[in-house]
């Protein structure tokens, strides 16, 4: 397939790992957890460079989301959701002299090759 390429101006990435509290009468606070699924989700602003998101929104495309950010050491972290669904992505006509720029949501599937939702990884 081809790669879109979008110019970020936020991302965000939410990661609930569906733990649950298990009260018991008379103990004071939780005496276990359950487990749950976890999810993740997040929501990416941009600015339309190329790409089609809405095409791939209507078509149901699996897409991937990658960003790379540095700390003051110098290292770089990579974060990647490798199989990516876009749940909401709303038409924004921009006006004169504007650009056009949509705030999409976005809902993170476990990659059926490699297994994983989220990958972050660090390089020094």
């Amino acid at each position: 397939g081809t790669r879109a390429k979008f110019a970020f101006m936020d991302f965000t990435v939410n990661l609930d790992n569906g733990l649950r509290m298990r009260d018991e009468a008379g103990e004071l606070g939780p005496t276990s957890h359950g487990e749950g699924t976890a999810t993740v989700t997040g929501t990416l602003r941009c600015l339309y460079r190329g790409a089609n998101p809405i095409a791939r929104f209507l078509d149901d495309d699996a897409v991937s989301l990658a960003a790379i950010a540095q700390d003051l050491a110098g290292n770089a972290y990579v974060v990647e959701v490798p199989s990516v669904k876009l749940t909401k992505l709303p038409r924004n006509a921009g006006g004169t002299n504007s650009d056009i720029i949509n705030e999409i949501a976005w809902s993170a599937r476990k990659h059926p090759t490699e297994g994983v939702s989220l990958r972050i990884v660090r390089f020094p």
